[in-house]
Order: structure tokens, then C-alpha cells, then sequence
């Protein structure tokens, strides 16, 4: 759940530094489908993280790759939501964004 939150947080911190610095378009990222992505983001990393918690014990190889994609995942589901969001609203999305790994 920490490796999750923290992809999530940590990618989303730079996406919103990125907006606020002027190194990328403060305006929203207009995804279509976005909610069938996030969604199915969120599915395949809760998927990833099962299959980590049943292989650790037998196969730590496996393991470590259900982890690595987990990682991967969650940094996407970062960027997808925070791209979302437009400039005005970055200083309150970083913020909510370091409490809520602090959870």
C-alpha cells in the first residue's frame, strides 16, 4: 500500500512542479476515458500487489517483478491524475498530495 501511495504521490509532486515552474501546459491533460483508465489502472495494480503477497514466499524473482510492475503502474496513475488538474488548482493538488502519503 506505501509503494502505491508513494508512486502516486511522488510522480504527482513532480507533475505539479513541473505545471507551476511553466515547464509544462498548466492546463489540464483532457484524457478520453480517463475514469476507464484510472479505473483499470487501479485494477491492474491491485492485481500486481496480490500476485506479489502470493509469490513472496516460493518465487522472490516473481515477486520482485509483481512489485516492479506495481511501481510502474502507480507512477502512471500519478501523472494521469495529477495531469488532470489544471495550474490554478496545483498548489492545493501538491499539497493534498504530501498529506496524503503521510497517511
Amino acid at each position: 500500500m506505501s509503494l502505491r501511495l508513494g508512486g502516486i504521490t511522488f510522480t504527482g509532486s513532480i507533475v505539479a512542479y513541473l505545471k507551476l515552474a511553466a515547464k509544462m501546459a498548466s492546463r489540464p491533460l483532457a484524457l478520453p476515458g480517463k475514469h476507464l483508465v484510472n479505473s483499470t489502472l487501479l485494477g491492474a495494480n491491485v492485481a500486481t500487489m496480490a500476485g506479489f503477497i502470493s509469490t513472496v514466499p516460493s518465487t522472490p524473482m516473481v515477486a520482485a517483478s509483481f512489485l516492479g510492475a506495481s511501481t510502474v503502474l502507480s507512477f502512471i496513475k500519478g501523472f494521469t491524475t495529477t495531469a488532470a488538474i489544471g495550474g490554478a488548482d496545483m498548489r492545493m493538488c501538491n499539497a493534498f498530495a504530501k498529506n496524503f502519503h503521510k497517511i
